[in-house]
C-alpha cells in the first residue's frame, strides 16, 4: 500500500515537473506560431499589395505621360485643333487606335486614328459620341475637377455588344484639357488593351518578378491570362488588384512554387512538428524517469524486504541450534537414538545457514565482479549424484519422494563443479518451499543436439506467466497467494542464472499454476571458457 502511495506523489510530481510544463508550453508556442504566421501572412500580403499598387502608378504615370504629349501637340503654335499631325503620336504609341477631340459640349468633334482604325473611324466616332452623351454625369466631375486645378482622367468600357464594328477589346480614357480661359476640350483615348498590356506593361512586369514571383494581367470575368511571366492561370492567383484605368482586368501576384498562404502554414506546421518532437521527447523523458524511479523503489523495497527475509532465515536455524545444543549441554536427553537425532538437526541446520551465507557471499562476490569459475572436464551425473548423496536426507526429513532418472553415457562439459552443485542445490531448496501435499520431485539428466540438461520437476503451487521472466532477477518475489507467505532471501534463482549466463548455458522454464514447475539447466557440450 505505501508503494502505492510512493508511486501515485512520483506520477504527481511528475506531471507538475515535467507534463503540465510541456502542456503549456505547448498550447503557448501553438498559440504563438498561429498569431507570427498570421502575421508575416499578413506582413508578406501588404508588401505584395505596395507591388501591386506601385505598378497601377507606373501605369498612370505613363498614361499621364502621353496625355501631357498630347496636350501639348494639342496646343503648340496651334489656332485650330484640325490642323493637328498626330501621325508621329501613333507611332510612337502603337496602342492608341484613335483620339477624339472635342469641345465641352461635344458638338465640334475631330477624329484622328491610326492606321488601323482609319477605316471605321466615322463609326468609331458616332459610338464615341453616344458614349459621351450617355455619361454626362462624368463629363461633369471632370469640369468640377479641371476648375479646382486637377486633371482627371476617366476610364470606360468601349462597348460593341451590338457587334456593327469588328474591333478588338477596348477601353476609353477621356479627361478634359484647357489652355487659357476658352480653349476647353474634352479629349478621349481609345486604347487597343492587349496591346497595351503587351508593350507598356508586361516589361515592367518581368522587372518586378524576377526570379521570386509569378505576375500577370488577367479577365476575371472570362478566367482569360492577358500577360505572364510564366504559365500561370488566374484561379491560382491569390493575391490580385485592380488596374485604375482598366476596370475590367486585374493584377495578380503570388510567389514562385508555393502560395503566401502555403507558405506561411508549410513554417507553422515545421514548427508544430518540432514542438510535437520535443513534447514527445518530454515525454519519453518523463516515462523513462518514472520507470526507473519505479524500478528504484521496487529494489528498494526488495532490498528491505531481502534483508527481512534473510533475517528470518537466519534467526530459524539459529535458535533451533540453540535450543537442542541446550538440551544436550544440560544432559536432558538419556536416550542415545534421541541424542543422535538431535545431532542430526544441528547438522541440518548449519548447513542450511551454510548454504544460506553462501548465497549472499557469491552474490556479493557477482555484483562487485569479483566471482571467479574454475572451468574443468565435467560429468553432469557425477556432479548431480553427489549433491543427492548430500542432500537426499534433508529432502526425505521434509517428507518428499526425490524420484532421479540419470541418462547413461552421457557426454561430458567444461564446467565449475562447485558452482553446478549450488545451482542444483537452489532448485531442490526451492522445490521444497513451494510444494503443499504432493510432496513430488523429480531429478533428471539428459542431452539432445549437442546440449546436457539437467532438470528439477515438482508438483507444486507453479508460477504465473507474467512472473516467469522477473524471478530470475536479484531479490525478486512473486507477492501474491503461497509464495508470499514462504520466506526466501530473492537470491536463489538469480545465483543460479548467472552461473548459467558464465558456462554459457540458459535456464528453460516449464510452469503452470497449480500443478507445478520444471526447471531445466542447459549446457552447451563444446568446451566452455571462464568469463
Amino acid at each position: 500500500m505505501n508503494e502505492k502511495k510512493r508511486l501515485k506523489r512520483v506520477i504527481l510530481i511528475l506531471i507538475i515537473i515535467i507534463l503540465l510544463p510541456a502542456i503549456f508550453y505547448t498550447a503557448f508556442e501553438l498559440n504563438s506560431l498561429s498569431h507570427n504566421e498570421q502575421m508575416i501572412y499578413e506582413i508578406y500580403r501588404q508588401q505584395l499589395d505596395v507591388i501591386l499598387f506601385s505598378l497601377n502608378q507606373y501605369i498612370w504615370d505613363y498614361v499621364n505621360g502621353r496625355v501631357s504629349k498630347l496636350e501639348d501637340i494639342i496646343y503648340i503654335d496651334k489656332s485650330d485643333i484640325q490642323d493637328i499631325d498626330l501621325r508621329e503620336f501613333f507611332n510612337e504609341n502603337r496602342s492608341i487606335t484613335l483620339v477624339f477631340i472635342s469641345d465641352s459640349l461635344i458638338q465640334n468633334i475631330h477624329v484622328y486614328a491610326n492606321q488601323n482604325g482609319n477605316n471605321i473611324k466615322n463609326q468609331l466616332s458616332v459610338k464615341l459620341q453616344s458614349l459621351f452623351l450617355a455619361n454626362k454625369n462624368l463629363i461633369q466631375r471632370l469640369q468640377q475637377f479641371r476648375a479646382k486645378g486637377y486633371k482627371k482622367i476617366e476610364s470606360l468600357v468601349f462597348d460593341d455588344s451590338e457587334g456593327s464594328i469588328s474591333i478588338d477589346e477596348k477601353m476609353v480614357l477621356f479627361y478634359l484639357t484647357q489652355r487659357g480661359v476658352n480653349s476647353v476640350h474634352l479629349v478621349a483615348i481609345l486604347i487597343d488593351n492587349r496591346t497595351f498590356v503587351t508593350e507598356v506593361i508586361a516589361p515592367k512586369l518581368a522587372e518586378i518578378a524576377g526570379e521570386q514571383f509569378l505576375i500577370g494581367v488577367f479577365n476575371p470575368q472570362t478566367d482569360e491570362t492577358i500577360y505572364s511571366n510564366t504559365s500561370i492561370k488566374y484561379r491560382d492567383i491569390k493575391q490580385i488588384k485592380k488596374l485604375w484605368l482598366f476596370p475590367d482586368y486585374v493584377l495578380g501576384i503570388r510567389t514562385r512554387g508555393k502560395s503566401i498562404e502555403e507558405l506561411a502554414q508549410d513554417r507553422f506546421y515545421s514548427s508544430l512538428y518540432l514542438v510535437i518532437f520535443l513534447d514527445i521527447i518530454l515525454i519519453l523523458g518523463a516515462i523513462f524517469v518514472f520507470r526507473n524511479i519505479r524500478r528504484e523503489m521496487q529494489l528498494a523495497q526488495m532490498k528491505s524486504d531481502f534483508v527481512s527475509n534473510v533475517s528470518h532465515e537466519l534467526r530459524t536455524p539459529l535458535a533451533l541450534i540453540r535450543m537442542f545444543a541446550e538440551t544436550l549441554e544440560l544432559g536432558r536427553v538419556r536416550k542415545d537414538s534421541k541424542r543422535m537425532e538431535y545431532y542430526r538437526i544441528i547438522n541440518q541446520e548449519t548447513e542450511r545457514l551454510t548454504r544460506l551465507i553462501n548465497n549472499i557471499l557469491n552474490f556479493s562476490r557477482i555484483e562487485s565482479g569479483k566471482k571467479e569459475y574454475h572451468f574443468q572436464a565435467l560429468n553432469l551425473n557425477t556432479c548431480v549424484q553427489k549433491v543427492i548423496d548430500m542432500y537426499s536426507f534433508h529432502i526425505q526429513n521434509k517428507g518428499f519422494d526425490l524420484r532421479v532418472d540419470l541418462s547413461k553415457n552421457l557426454p561430458g562439459i567444461q564446467a565449475d563443479g562447485e558452482a553446478i552443485s549450488e545451482a542444483l542445490i537452489n532448485l531442490l531448496d526451492n522445490a521444497i518451499k513451494y510444494s503443499n501435499e504432493n510432496k513430488v520431485i523429480h531429478l533428471r539428466t539428459g542431452h539432445y543436439q549437442s546440449n546436457v540438461f539437467m532438470e528439477v520437476e515438482d508438483q507444486g503451487i507453479g508460477i504465473n506467466e507474467q512472473d516467469r521472466k522477473l524471478i530470475f532477477e536479484k531479490f525478486y518475489r512473486v507477492s501474491t497467494g503461497e509464495v508470499h507467505n514462504t520466506k526466501g532471501s530473492g537470491l536463489g534463482l538469480s545465483l543460479v542464472n548467472h552461473i548459467m549466463q558464465s558456462h554459457g548455458g540458459k535456464i528453460e522454464l516449464e510452469s503452470e499454476p497449480g500443478k507445478g514447475s520444471c526447471f531445466r539447466l542447459v549446457f552447451p557440450i563444446q568446451e566452455n571458457k571462464a568469463m
